[in-house]
């Protein structure tokens, strides 16, 4: 303190002497008196423009006569310490008593504008040189009538009163400025300071102006701002900050008290923020701040003001501090340039990208509002609201990001909370997502509502590990998808793949859809895994799956089907290879009457559960070119089989095929004999001995075990045997086998017999290998996957189990 105190004293000392140099100098007596007065000045004259005046004691402004006001005029002032300037008293009413001072102010003293609690005159003081201040300036206004003044004040010391411009000009600061603009006359008067559209250039030092307005102009330099600094007169002014700003303490808008004002801030460079930013808001006060910046922001502390919008040409960064949000509303004015997150960023309100690219670099976003017209790359996105958004990297979405109009998602996805539907208000209606890119689901995807609906439309492989329940989703790549789930998880809503080249497959292990899965024409390769269908399998292939329920429509399955649960066919449904029933086929209920499904079965027919027609009058007819296996109920209107060579039925356990059985000759011939057992077959059980089609009049049972065959013009006889089938469920039955599977190990337990040996065959019946069983537990490595009989033979007896090997 001592050297800054010694360091202002020289100043004071140079400036003396290089004035006396080139002027006269006056001096008032410790008396003081009137300005204008020459009995005031010990050397005898009234200081003027050209001279300096050196304050000494208590000296009156200006001069009356009558109603007449008349000013005071100076050089150079310097008031020392116990000098003072004080306006003259008016007596008539109101008065303002002006010093024009011609060149530099210099204040140890006391500049105010009366002591009396009954004033109301006013000290003005026009000063067109610089200025400097470490005593008590409170005159009612200071006006500032020169270009490139300087300013500057000594430790502790306020700048009060009312300050202006009288024209567009620089002034310089040359330390820190702290203007509380304050002025006494029987009460205390804050003010502002009116730039006139000047500039205030700061350098590096700080500015304090706690409690009163800088306003209609531009304030330049790497300043720091201190105390409470409100921005503006009334919403029509746009203050401007031109360098490198530092909040130290506070940053706020004025209130404009006439209803709702948007005090605006332009800042030409970068924005650090270690106090406060926010609107002056209180139960009376609705005033909003709106910073429009060109440079970075840092935010290292508190942040509300409503508006930030970036309209810079460059590309400029955000970052914040652990634990620190913007409580605002962003926005990009500028489409061609792009914001860089240097941190993770947290925006409370919104963000209008304005077409622009946000970078997150792998940070966290998280935005309470609307995120919207623009892109984000490679981002952690949390609770926003998305809409004309693309994001144009890797996106992983925490908390609940909810979806409107026009987005779209490029590369990989993945939800790790909640991705759901916008609500529309007005009544239904979907929302449209677009992933251009592989989607995987770890959390929640789902409708908001029920009315308003998410369709999620994805190219990519897609992948479920959570709850994935909203209304739609249509697969639209072009190379092929492939399809994924976690154990005990399932697709919900609605599936539609709208490229028929589309092929689809399980990617890793089972599949389960609660509604419709529409396939395009395209084909889904279950790879021998499970498929479970609450809704519809329709419109394409189905390759080797193991379905459980459904309804099938327009559906070609090959390569082995194994049926579980209720499946229920409608139109345009065929099996290419072998079919396993395991609990329930039947028709579908068609609605409006009686209604014939054709279903052809080109391969082996399996069924241990049941085959029949609805109950509401529709009849299921099966065209079989294949073996047939029966342990269920087989209680089908028609099963047509094509008859071929070393082809059979096997009843196991003596179960009956029921319904109505033709055995297809096939041949065209204009002779045909059916025979049983090299007999020509003539019984009233039959009908068309004689013709192509065959004719059961009853079940196909134990009472016909044998072997049927035709004779025709054209080709060496063929024909169909019908056989006892065995099961290994029991020990008392065959060979008292136990026959069971874990993932590529085919397990025998013999409970009787010493020795034996089992043979494994596909579904086609195609034999893959054997292996030698003795008495209790034998185990056989099979590199296989899929569906597989087991056929166990101990003293010519045999015992047959479907296992899967994984």
């Amino acid at each position: 303190m001592k050297n800054y105190l010694l360091k202002i004293s020289l100043l004071t000392a140079l400036l003396l002497i290089s004035i006396q140099m080139f002027t006269r100098t006056v001096h008032s007596s410790i008396g003081g008196g009137n300005w204008n007065n020459i009995s005031t000045w010990i050397e005898g004259f009234v200081p003027g423009e050209n001279d300096t005046a050196i304050i000494r004691g208590p000296v009156i402004v200006g001069d009356v006569d009558g109603y007449d006001i008349y000013h005071s005029y100076g050089g150079w002032v310097i008031a020392e310490q116990g000098g003072s300037l004080q306006p003259h008293e008016y007596g008539g009413g109101l008065g303002t008593f002006i010093l024009h001072v011609a060149h530099d102010f210099v204040n140890h003293g006391t500049l105010h504008c009366g002591t009396n609690p009954d004033d109301y005159e006013f000290l003005q003081l026009n000063i067109n040189g610089n200025i400097y201040n470490d005593g008590s300036w409170r005159p009612e206004k200071t006006l500032l009538t020169g270009n490139g003044q300087h300013i500057s004040q000594g430790q502790g010391s306020v700048l009060g009163g009312v300050w202006e411009c009288i024209a567009p000009c620089d002034i310089y600061a040359d330390s820190d400025l702290r203007f509380d603009c304050i002025f006494y006359t029987n009460y205390t008067n804050t003010m502002d300071f009116n730039l006139g559209g000047s500039a205030l250039h700061m350098g590096s030092h700080s500015l304090d102006a706690t409690g009163t307005l800088i306003y209609n102009g531009t304030i330049e330099g790497d300043f720091f701002i201190k105390g409470r600094f409100a921005v503006n007169k009334n919403p029509a002014d746009t203050l401007r900050f031109v360098g490198n700003i530092t909040v130290s303490d506070t940053l706020q808008n004025n209130e404009y008290g006439g209803g709702l004002g948007i005090q605006n801030l332009l800042i030409e460079g970068n924005l650090t923020n270690n106090g406060v930013i926010r609107d002056n808001n209180d139960q009376k006060n609705d005033d909003q701040l709106s910073i429009l910046i060109t440079g970075d922001i840092l935010n290292n502390g508190h942040w509300s003001c409503y508006y930030v919008k970036l309209v810079g040409k460059q590309e400029q960064s955000i970052t914040q501090a652990n634990g620190m949000v913007f409580d605002s509303y962003f926005s990009d004015l500028d489409s061609n340039s792009s914001i860089r997150a240097n941190s993770n960023i947290t925006i409370l309100q919104g963000f209008n990208l304005g077409r622009a690219t946000l970078y997150m670099e792998n940070g966290m976003l998280r935005v309470d509002g609307w995120l919207q017209n623009g892109y984000i790359d490679n981002c952690l996105l949390k609770n926003a609201y998305i809409q004309n958004l693309t994001s144009l990297d890797a996106l992983q979405i925490y908390g609940t990001v909810t979806c409107d109009d026009g987005n779209l998602f490029l590369n990989n996805v993945v939800v790790i909370d909640t991705l759901q539907s916008n609500e529309y208000g007005g009544g239904s209606k979907y929302f449209d997502l677009y992933v251009d890119g592989i989607f995987r689901n770890d959390g929640v995807v789902r409708d908001k509502n029920t009315g308003d609906k998410l369709r999620l439309h994805i190219s990519g492989d897609l992948a479920n590990n959570g709850l994935w329940s909203h209304a739609e989703t249509v697969l639209y790549g072009t190379q092929g998808q492939n399809i994924d789930q976690d154990d005990g998880t399932f697709f919900g809503g609605s599936f539609i793949n709208l490229n028929s080249n589309n092929n689809l497959s399980t990617w890793v292990g089972d599949l389960s859809f609660t509604g419709n899965l529409n396939l395009g024409k395209a084909s889904l390769d279950m790879k021998g895994k499970s498929l479970t269908m609450g809704g519809w399998l329709h419109n394409g292939v189905l390759d080797n799956a193991q379905l459980h329920g459904g309804y099938l429509q327009y559906l070609d399955c090959i390569n082995g089907l194994s049926m579980h649960g209720m499946v229920i066919v409608d139109d345009s449904v065929s099996f290419n290879g072998p079919l396993t029933v395991n609990d329930t086929l039947m028709p579908n209920a068609y609605g409006g009457g009686a209604k014939h499904y054709h279903i052809p079965v080109n391969g082996s027919v399996s069924n241990h559960g049941v085959i029949m027609n609805n109950n509401g009058g529709e009849s299921l007819f099966l065209y079989i070119n294949g073996n047939i296996t029966n342990s269920g109920e087989w209680i089908n209107y028609l099963t047509h089989l094509y008859v071929s060579n070393e082809q059979y039925i096997e009843l196991i356990d003596d179960k009956p095929i029921e319904g109505i059985v033709k055995f297809d000759a096939v041949a065209q011939s204009e002779t045909y004999q059916w025979y049983f057992d090299d007999s020509i077959l003539d019984s009233e059980d039959f009908d068309g001995e004689t013709s192509q089609v065959l004719t059961w009049l009853v079940p196909v049972s134990s009472e016909w075990y044998g072997s049927f065959y035709c004779e025709t013009g054209e080709r060496d006889p063929i024909g169909i045997l019908i056989k006892k089938g065995y099961t290994d469920i029991h020990d008392n039955y065959a060979c008292e086998a136990k026959i069971w599977s874990y993932d590529k190990y085919i397990y025998v337990d013999l409970t009787e017999r010493k020795r034996g040996k089992a043979s494994v065959y596909d579904l086609m019946g195609r034999k893959i290998g054997s292996f030698n069983i003795n008495q209790g537990l034998t185990r056989q490595y099979m590199d296989l996957t899929g569906f597989y009989i087991v056929q166990v033979s101990v003293d010519n007896k045999v015992a047959n189990k479907e296992i899967y090997l994984k």
